[in-house]
């Protein structure tokens, strides 16, 4: 097996909406094409100082399994760049012990902080990934991903979500507040 390592800078806009069907359907009349739908569970891992969280950067281990097959990714997500929309270089490279991993990370000090898990479908529309997201109490989201400011706010435009505001937190922080919130 090669492995692969992927350094980019991620270029993303996350938008709550209250179905992801008129998106499908938007998405199929523009000729984007549809990924399987895959259930992800992310293991987000931070050390007692939550370093990572307090710079505004992550290290995740994601789990994703589709019909046929299953991947494991870590990624490094840096800190937040300046911009409309959320970016940030991210470095990322496939797994193949997910116990070991998580066992490494903690002889490191790093324990496991959050999980987030989701289901979730990419579609592919020129140079833009749209991820329609679903997450047990946060709801639906869709996510577009882009090689540039310009290239995502046109997708927004071309789903007619443009004017719908931006949530510029991940998925870790939203589930740490659901979770909060839920105890209180």
């Amino acid at each position: 097996m090669q492995n692969k390592t992927s350094i980019h800078l991620e270029v993303e806009a996350k938008i709550a909406v209250p179905s992801l069907e008129p998106i499908r359907e938007r998405l199929k009349r523009l000729g984007a094409d549809a990924g399987p739908v895959t259930r992800q569970e992310d293991l987000y891992l931070e050390d007692p100082e939550n370093r990572r969280l307090k710079k505004d950067c992550g290290l995740r281990l994601r789990r994703q399994t589709d019909a046929t097959r299953q991947t494991l990714t870590l990624t490094w997500k840096g800190p937040r760049m300046p911009g409309p929309y959320k970016s940030r270089q991210e470095t990322e490279f496939q797994v193949s012990d997910y116990d070991a991993v998580v066992a490494l990370f903690q002889q490191l000090g790093l324990t496991p902080a959050v999980r987030v898990e989701k289901s979730r479908q990419v579609w592919t529309f020129g140079p833009c990934l749209i991820c329609l997201d679903e997450l047990p109490h946060l709801g639906a989201f869709v996510e577009i991903e882009g090689p540039d400011e310009n290239r995502v706010r046109d997708m927004l435009r071309r789903l007619d979500l443009a004017d719908r505001p931006h949530i510029s937190q991940g998925y870790a922080r939203l589930t740490q507040k659901a979770k909060k919130s839920k105890t209180e």
